[in-house]
């Protein structure tokens, strides 16, 4: 559903929940980055066990609520239409990406998934232990 613009010529505000799902997935994703780095350059071994498991749980999280994002999109949300003075190409260019960053939202979690599942231990997910799926 799109919102038309103000009598101003302004553009009308996304709505609250929208705003809300794009800040916490960008904490989430600042999380995962600084996790990411800790545990790709930690000096103490005995660090990098817990923070990778808070990194797996982080990327759980990321998957979650960009399923939340897109179900939201797809029902309730509200987004004001471009400015009428953005070129055509420029408002495909930014769905396009829009589009983009939601398949690598969606596709990075799942590729760490998929590599702690090749290494054939268990691992720890959110608070549960997951046992290893391949040997």
């Amino acid at each position: 559903m799109r919102i038309s613009q103000g009598a101003d010529g302004a553009r009308a505000p996304f709505d609250c929940f929208t705003i809300a799902l794009h800040w916490l997935t960008v904490l989430v994703v600042s999380l995962l980055a600084a996790s990411g780095l800790v545990v790709q350059f930690a000096a103490v071994a005995v660090l990098t066990l817990p923070v990778l498991d808070l990194h797996r749980s982080l990327g759980a999280a990321l998957w979650s609520v960009t399923l939340l994002r897109l179900f939201w999109r797809a029902s309730l949300a509200r987004f004001p239409e471009f400015p009428r003075n953005t070129p055509r190409g420029q408002q495909r260019l930014a769905i396009l990406s829009e589009h983009l960053l939601y398949a690598l939202l969606l596709a990075q979690p799942v590729t760490g998934f998929l590599m702690t599942l090749f290494l054939g231990r268990p691992f720890r997910l959110l608070a549960w232990t997951i046992p290893p799926l391949i040997h």
